[in-house]
């Protein structure tokens, strides 16, 4: 690799590896003072921001309107995006303008993280209550420590744990209050390829399998037991048509009981063997 080549693949994967741009542990502003930052145009573009708030509150704005966010709550925010917050300049008699303010927050940057930003707003909504046991307080005030880094490749293991954190704590929330036959749906829809049996999940969320197979019908549009062996049939086909493990490994990543209940679904499904969808897969090729 000569000297130019080996600038642009260093370049390239600066650019794509996930890092910390920047952030604040502790940031402070004094009752009345203006803070509003409006996140359209900042660049650039695919840079999220992770921010929480530790004591008072601000406004998160978005194009369907306002939200406070208080103490012991965080959102997502990302750059060049119709958002805006802090303390809104068209809003003066807003209580909150007079409360102090403390907050903290982490910039990152890489491959991929606003798709991440996406994916979890979608999940509960920009704004999050942290539970007291949250590791994420913690995480961005230890992450901070990776911001004045030469070297990027040291920060992305660390911003891998705190994004996976994230979802975890996020999971947690959405699933926080849920009825019995609520958190059985929601642990169905999670995890569909982890669920051993019906009998099981309302067994551990103690509900009747009954009334769980009837209100998961009627949310999702049908029976559980279908809707499972669908997400499962799903995921065996793409392990088939793009790899070349074993059919043992595939039925067990899928969520099969055995081999020859996964064949016996991808012949009835498919008119074919598992082979046949391998062999459909090479034949394609070039």
């Amino acid at each position: 690799m000569d000297a130019s080549t080996s600038a642009a693949y260093h370049a390239q994967r600066d650019r794509v590896l996930w890092h910390v741009v920047g952030g604040n542990p502790d940031e402070r502003y004094g009752p009345r003072t203006r803070w509003w930052n409006d996140n359209h145009g900042r660049k650039p573009a695919g840079i999220v921001v992770f921010q929480i708030v530790l004591e008072g509150r601000c406004v998160l704005r978005r194009k369907d309107g306002d939200t406070e966010v208080g103490a012991g709550q965080a959102f997502l925010f990302t750059y060049d995006e119709l958002t805006a917050y802090g303390r809104p300049p068209d809003r003066l008699d807003w209580p909150g303008w007079s409360d102090s303010l403390r907050m903290a927050h982490v910039t990152l940057g890489g491959a991929g993280l606003s798709e991440h930003w996406n994916v979890l707003r979608a999940r509960i909504g920009p704004v999050i209550t942290l539970g007291e046991s949250s590791r994420c307080t913690d995480l961005v005030v230890d992450i901070q420590r990776f911001a004045k880094r030469a070297d990027r490749r040291a920060a992305s293991p660390a911003v891998h744990a705190f994004i996976m954190t994230l979802f975890d704590e996020i999971e947690a929330e959405a699933a926080r209050g849920l009825g019995p036959v609520e958190g059985a749906i929601n642990e169905m829809l999670r995890a569909p390829l982890a669920v051993t049996s019906l009998k099981a999940i309302a067994r551990r969320h103690r509900c009747a399998r009954e009334h769980l197979t009837r209100v998961f019908a009627e949310r999702i549009g049908m029976p559980p037991a279908r809707w499972l062996r669908q997400a499962r049939l799903t995921r065996a086909l793409e392990l088939l048509r793009a790899t070349h493990l074993p059919l043992t490994d595939i039925a067990a990543q899928a969520g099969f009981v055995s081999t020859r209940t996964l064949a016996r679904l991808v012949a009835r499904t498919t008119g074919g063997s598992a082979g046949a969808q391998r062999r459909r897969r090479s034949s394609s090729q070039p």
